[in-house]
């Protein structure tokens, strides 16, 4: 396909009803948050993940909530911000890379303005970052604007050939969801992600800051973890190789944590 999207390129159903997990959390002492293991430099992702370290089926759902950012011109007359969870696309060690996500896009284009739009996707790219094959990002039919509080999550069934993709607006009440026939190749649940993305040579929109909340992963025993309790945290930080673009803070509890635009290229 030739696009550049998704993966990063380096320099059991879930619903988000609240799950027995989140529940317990809240009741019980904040956990300790580990300290990341790593900082992975990126010409496209900022934010974090957990790495289990090989291509597994560690890590089958994802969940995690933002405000929506408000975006405007970055340093081109058009920029875009995507902003998702999403599991796989990052492991290291296989030629080619998949990924499952959900999230939301801002554009900014000089001559229309902004748009905001919610979608999903699942695809398999080379080592850097071209599109080789899965779906393009599928619109779902919820409306976004700023500064609306979001859900989003993802969760996969490998023996069925499926995936749940589902966006809340808690702003509005309005929810979108989907199953869709996702074939076992494109889980790679190695690594799960939370995320602020540019599409490939599309430059980053100016977006402020990213505020996350309720950032869980599910691993294949069905245990819910608080991302920052996860041995294999790592934290990502988008660069130019000149400068950063975009950076997450030290995340400020277990499920919590701010993404910050940086600068131009």
């Amino acid at each position: 396909m030739g696009v550049r999207r998704g993966a990063l390129v380096l320099v059991v159903g879930v619903t988000l009803a609240a799950h027995p997990a989140a529940a317990s959390a809240a009741a019980a002492p904040a956990p300790a948050i580990a300290p990341a293991i790593a900082t992975v430099m990126s010409a496209n992702w900022s934010g974090f993940m957990v790495d289990s370290g090989a291509r597994s089926s560690t890590y089958r759902a994802i969940r995690g909530a933002f405000v929506q950012p408000a975006v405007s011109r970055g340093c081109q007359p058009e920029s875009d911000l995507l902003t998702w969870v999403g599991i796989g696309g990052f492991n290291q060690r296989a030629k080619n890379r998949t990924l499952i996500q959900v999230g939301t896009d801002a554009d900014y284009d000089i001559m229309s303005g902004t748009s905001y739009w919610a979608w999903y996707q699942f695809l398999r790219t080379d080592l850097r970052g071209i599109q080789l094959g899965g779906s393009e990002k599928i619109q779902l039919p919820i409306r976004i604007r700023p500064g609306d509080a979001i859900a989003v999550a993802t969760s996969v069934q490998p023996d069925a050939g499926t995936a749940v993709f589902e966006v809340r607006n808690s702003t509005t009440g309005q929810r979108a969801s989907t199953v869709r026939a996702v074939p076992a190749e494109f889980h790679d649940g190695s690594s799960a992600e939370f995320v602020s993305e540019r599409t490939g040579y599309i430059r980053l929109a100016r977006f402020g800051v990213t505020a996350w909340s309720d950032t869980w992963v599910q691993r294949a025993d069905g245990g819910w973890h608080a991302l920052g309790t996860e041995a294999g945290l790592t934290e990502i930080r988008m660069s130019s190789g000149v400068r950063t673009l975009a950076d997450p803070d030290p995340m400020s509890s277990a499920t919590t944590f701010t993404n910050r635009w940086k600068g131009c290229h």
